[in-house]
């Protein structure tokens, strides 16, 4: 149990980045068969059915691989605060976190039947899009902005938005992939190119926007941003949000050019979405680091000023003479 101590905080950061990644897969097949999957299903014809049938199966595998995650969270959070703090385990299991993380369990496993089960139509479809947003909810339960005492409703919803808009983006590419293999024509490679650009235009302002307003308010000012550990992380996310964004606005000239010419190739298309997807992932864990340092609005000691930073980094000629022991 000790060793667990010693190691929890790389391993919290691990499970928590596999969540992520496996609730934006969970929430991308959701929002991509409601939008997409299902309403282009029958102007597809046989390639529509089986878009929807694969999209079903990885939306199952996403949702086991999410209450997996959330089952070890639970587990080994409970495990390091009992070896930590004397309380029977009954009231360990009635933290908040447990609560958020249990109900996030039971809505994977929802999904997971649902998916499994093949009601994407009608009250499926609905049920799926319901559990999502409990599974939005559990996210911004546990997330930083609950722990505020100022504003903290609104934290939240900005938190759960920024989730969803990550889901649906990056999230739903791999859906993205499958439908363009499963598609045998110009014709419908233009259309889930287009319906799916029009998503994740709509998820890029919505993920810029919450993001920016959460970051003013972790952060606080400039000196937050380039002083502390939890700005860097932040500068770090938003650099490879910036590669992202190179990334899809390539997609969007391929999906333009594919709108205007049927017969152009896909396969740079194809390639540049498996990027995106390998570039998510690690935005997605770099937003787990983020859970395991304080935001920068509570650090007013203790900063890295910009003179220090400056005085670290500025090229010196290396000295020939061994230092005074003083120095």
């Amino acid at each position: 149990m000790a060793l667990l101590l010693d190691d929890f905080g790389l391993l919290s950061v691990l499970l928590h980045g596999a969540r992520l990644v496996a609730q934006s897969l969970t929430l991308g097949g959701i929002g991509f068969m409601a939008v997409l999957a299902r309403p282009l299903a029958g102007e597809l014809g046989a390639s529509g059915a089986l878009i929807l049938q694969r999209s079903r199966r990885l939306l199952g595998w996403s949702a086991a691989a999410l209450a997996v995650a959330e089952a070890l969270m639970i587990a080994t959070q409970v495990a390091a605060l009992a070896d930590s703090i004397d309380l029977p385990l009954a009231d360990l299991l009635g933290a908040d976190f447990v609560l958020w993380d249990a109900s996030a369990l039971v809505a994977a496993l929802a999904i997971l039947a649902i998916a499994r089960g093949g009601r994407v139509g009608g009250v499926g479809q609905g049920d799926l899009v319901l559990l999502g947003l409990v599974l939005l909810t559990a996210a911004a339960g546990s997330s930083h902005a609950v722990a505020r005492l100022d504003d903290r409703l609104a934290l939240a919803g900005l938190s759960a938005l920024h989730q969803l808009a990550a889901g649906l983006w990056i999230g739903g590419i791999p859906y993205l992939l499958i439908a363009l293999d499963d598609c045998r024509d110009g014709l419908a490679w233009r259309r889930v190119g287009r319906r799916f650009s029009q998503l994740a235009m709509v998820s890029v302002l919505l993920l810029f926007g919450a993001g920016l307003a959460l970051s003013v308010a972790f952060i606080g000012s400039w000196a937050g941003l380039y002083g502390t550990a939890y700005g860097i992380m932040v500068m770090a996310k938003v650099a490879l949000f910036g590669g992202l964004l190179f990334l899809g606005a390539v997609n969007f000239r391929l999906v333009e050019a594919l709108r205007r010419d049927p017969a152009t190739p896909i396969l740079r298309l194809r390639r540049f979405a498996e990027v995106e997807v390998g570039i998510g992932i690690a935005v997605f864990f770099a937003a787990a680091a983020l859970t395991s340092a304080p935001p920068a609005i509570d650090l007013q000691r203790d900063r890295v000023t910009w003179s220090q930073i400056v005085e670290r980094l500025t090229p010196a000629w290396p000295r020939l003479t061994s230092p005074d022991s003083q120095d």
